[in-house]
């Protein structure tokens, strides 16, 4: 009878220790950002942001992100299937360089998980970083050229930005008789040199004027760098006021590269007058 009960009382304890085996909870796979914030500027474009798991997911997963934000973007999709077995998952967006010049503010790109669904819905749970910020900041750099001259209206004043490199290529630029005239000089503009060039028309009749000028250069840290000159001209000529050497998000400023009233070769352009 002692030995009966014994075998008895051993079969008791193994169903129990059995039983709690196969009883026991699995943990679901725990999604997170492997990165919470990041940063950088407008023209960087393309971006790719990576989510992890604890454990590969044992069935298919669909993650829903929501995107917002204050910076100009394209959202990816906000819905990202992930196959079972995979332990990484990718959101992307593609920042806009929308031209304007903003120094000082940053913006943000913000993605949010918000819901997972699919076969392996039970296998998966948000862990505790579920946001991701990409902040923004300017990479324009903006030029502003205010002027008057001797002749007063029958004048106008022009500013373009060239690219010297054997050729002559217009930039960007600005016409008619606006004051200031405004060019801007984008973050994802090729790293070269480049050449601020006004240009002045006057009247068929004019001979020689004097324009009063202020050129200033605003960078994308808000900072500016500025002079006031006099432009002397016949009616109808141009002159290189700045070199800009851009590099990344930084740039090198040289005032009258090519000396008083000179120009980068072959920027003469002749309009009819305003």
């Amino acid at each position: 009878m002692k030995k009966y009960l014994n075998i008895t009382k051993n079969a008791i304890v193994l169903f129990i220790v059995l039983g709690m085996f196969s009883c026991e909870k699995i943990v679901p796979a725990g999604v997170n950002f492997t990165e919470v914030t990041a940063s950088g500027y407008e023209s960087d474009g393309a971006q790719t942001v990576q989510i992890d798991f604890t454990r590969a997911v044992e069935s298919e997963i669909t993650i829903e992100v929501a995107f917002t934000g204050t910076a100009d973007y394209y959202a990816g999709s906000t819905l990202i299937t992930v196959p079972a077995g995979e332990i990484t998952a990718n959101v992307n967006f593609e920042l806009i360089d929308n031209g304007t010049y903003e120094p000082g503010v940053t913006k943000t790109v913000i993605i949010d998980l918000i819901g997972i669904t699919g076969p392996g819905v039970d296998d998966a749970g948000f862990g505790t970083y579920t946001t991701y910020t990409y902040n923004v900041d300017e990479d324009d750099m903006k030029i502003d050229l205010e002027w008057t001259a001797s002749e007063g209206l029958s004048s106008d004043h022009d500013l373009d930005l060239y690219l010297h490199n054997n050729i002559v290529e217009t930039q960007s630029s600005t016409s008619g008789s606006n004051n200031p005239e405004t060019v801007i000089l984008r973050g994802s503009a090729t790293d070269q040199t480049y050449y601020t060039v006004s240009h002045y028309f006057g009247s068929i009749f004019s001979s020689t004027v004097q324009v009063n000028y202020t050129i200033t250069l605003n960078f994308p840290d808000g900072s500016t760098q500025s002079h006031s000159d006099t432009f002397t001209s016949l009616d109808q000529s141009d002159r290189t006021l700045w070199s800009i050497s851009k590099s990344g998000v930084n740039y090198t400023a040289m005032q009258d590269p090519f000396g008083v009233n000179g120009r980068v070769e072959g920027t003469l352009i002749i309009k009819d007058s305003k």
